[in-house]
């Protein structure tokens, strides 16, 4: 399957405390392709634009109701930065991405000399559609990280389930 997503994120960030102030990105996967804009304040999103547009649906989640969630990319860039084997993994962020809500789990690392393993999920949390839904609710993945020389570990690679089936991630 060919997926591709490019993203910007301003904001800020203090250890696994992340704060958004603006956000846009592009996604394309298999069965759709979107572009969205969003702005942060006061920890409320606010979608200035989503395309393609089209009438709200009764599944789509309201940014309003969606205060304390960051956008996706920032929620990766805490899984992909290096850190210190006391800042990785054991994080819980609400994600909106302009329509949907899901949220992102990452248990206590397990570290073992030179390399820290960590479990997580990605959970789709609302705004859905039935056959999306049907297809995975919750997909379990595990992070491999490897110590560099500064003492930090650095995110090497991912396992994870998909709706397509396993797929592996490798850092380049």
């Amino acid at each position: 399957a060919k997926v591709s997503y490019d993203g910007t994120v301003s904001g800020s960030a203090s250890g696994a405390n992340l704060r958004p102030k603006s956000y846009s990105g592009h996604a394309v996967t298999k069965s759709r392709e979107s572009r969205v804009k969003i702005a942060f304040s006061g920890g409320v999103p606010k979608v200035q634009s989503y395309t393609p547009q089209r009438p709200p649906r009764p599944t789509d989640v309201k940014a309003s109701t969606q205060k304390g969630a960051i956008d996706l990319l920032s929620a990766a860039f805490s899984v992909f930065r290096d850190a210190p084997a006391g800042e990785l993994c054991s994080k819980n962020y609400k994600m909106f991405d302009g329509r949907r809500a899901t949220r992102l789990k990452v248990g206590k690392a397990a570290v073992s000399g030179k390399t820290a393993t960590c479990q997580g999920s990605y959970q789709r949390v609302a705004g859905f559609s039935e056959n999306a839904l049907k297809k995975g609710s919750t997909f379990p993945f595990t992070l491999f990280y490897q110590k560099q020389d500064d003492g930090s570990y650095r995110l090497k690679s991912v396992n994870t389930k998909t709706t397509v089936g396993s797929a592996k991630l490798v850092r380049q």
